[in-house]
């Protein structure tokens, strides 16, 4: 395996069991926020949130700020959604998620 493979899984594996209202989690999807921001922010459907904080626990990027966090994937994943070639894609029954997807 690669290294950034391996921190990629390592913080992966540091966040199992994560969930609202621990402060780590919390921290994690809504860096920065007040706590009622943050809890607002768990609420929502929060894997783009989780996606982003995992990516700022391995590399060097600025956090994510809420309330877009969308806008933040497309600019890291390097492109609009759903554009040829992009990073991210609609998802559909003929093309499923796949494991790292941004749906």
């Amino acid at each position: 395996m690669s290294a950034v493979r391996d921190a990629v899984l390592a913080a992966l594996d540091s966040v199992v069991d994560w969930t609202s209202p621990d402060q780590r989690y919390l921290d994690l999807v809504s860096p920065g926020n007040s706590r009622a921001q943050q809890l607002a922010d768990a609420a929502k459907s929060d894997c783009i949130y989780v996606a982003l904080g995992v990516e700022e626990m391995v590399w060097d990027v600025p956090p994510h700020e809420s309330p877009a966090p969308q806008v933040t994937l497309e600019r890291r994943a390097g492109g609009a959604p759903m554009a040829p070639g992009g990073a991210m894609r609609r998802a559909s029954f003929e093309a499923p998620p796949q494991a790292a997807d941004a749906v």
